[in-house]
């Protein structure tokens, strides 16, 4: 399948509407120093899921706050902006992902684990090697494998013919996709990324995460090696892909 084709399809996918409408200007005002905790409570209050669940989580035991959290701006200021971020994210690509059936070949719990491994592993180095905003890279590590969700979705064929390449000659997922698809996940979630109109920084690193040594913006390369390294350590311990293994 030529890349153009892939690229042009990536960029008519609606069927993931939290993340291009709530998501992307969450990071627009977040990144504007002009916005107010006011804006970013309305922004967060526009989607019911996504308000539950931050409602939730300020009132789980994890936090143990005295009184229960009943407004979206105090959960907002108490919980922080990078933990309602990866909320909204992670909301986002459950909701749409919710259709998998229990009896596919992809497993989306073995999925998540992956991508928040890669999340917790990623800011801890970041931190570790003092790379600029650290708190960025569990969202960039929430959405680094964002393209095997849409290679799933929407090229369903090719999907179950990179499971067979994967079954069979014990590949990694990019070599089996680049083989079917002449490009890889790692591409398509950096398109798609771009499309959504999610910072560079994000972008760049999506795409660049399975290479060493990308081209491209110097300023980036030391985050996307980060990631790079978190995803060659979160699967050290855990599956290259999430596929379901049936009898």
């Amino acid at each position: 399948m030529d890349q153009s084709e892939i690229k042009k399809l990536t960029s008519h996918i609606i069927n993931l509407p939290a993340l291009p409408s709530v998501a992307a200007k969450l990071f627009t005002l977040v990144d504007d120093s002009q916005s107010s905790a006011e804006q970013i409570a309305k922004l967060i209050s526009s989607d019911q899921a996504i308000t539950a669940k931050v409602l939730r989580v300020a009132n789980s035991s994890y936090y143990s706050f005295t009184k229960e959290i009943k407004s979206v701006r105090l959960a907002v200021a108490l919980l922080g902006l990078d933990t309602v971020m990866n909320i909204c994210l992670s909301v986002s690509l459950y909701r749409n992902m919710s259709s998998i059936d229990a009896n596919d070949t992809f497993d989306m719990m073995a999925f998540w684990e992956h991508s928040l491994s890669v999340a917790i592993i990623a800011k801890m180095l970041a931190e570790k090697f003092r790379v600029n905003n650290p708190e960025d890279f569990f969202t960039i590590a929430i959405l680094h494998d964002i393209g095997k969700l849409i290679i799933h979705e929407y090229f369903t064929d090719e999907f179950r013919q990179i499971y067979k390449i994967i079954t069979l000659k014990k590949c990694t997922s990019k070599e089996a996709e680049e083989r079917v698809l002449k490009t890889n996940h790692a591409k398509i979630g950096g398109w798609l990324c771009q499309n959504w109109n999610f910072p560079e920084r994000i972008s760049y690193c999506v795409e660049t995460h399975h290479n060493i040594e990308p081209a491209g913006d110097t300023s980036f390369k030391k985050a996307a090696a980060v990631i790079h390294l978190a995803d060659f350590f979160a699967n050290i311990t855990g599956k290259n892909y999430p596929f379901v293994e049936h009898d």
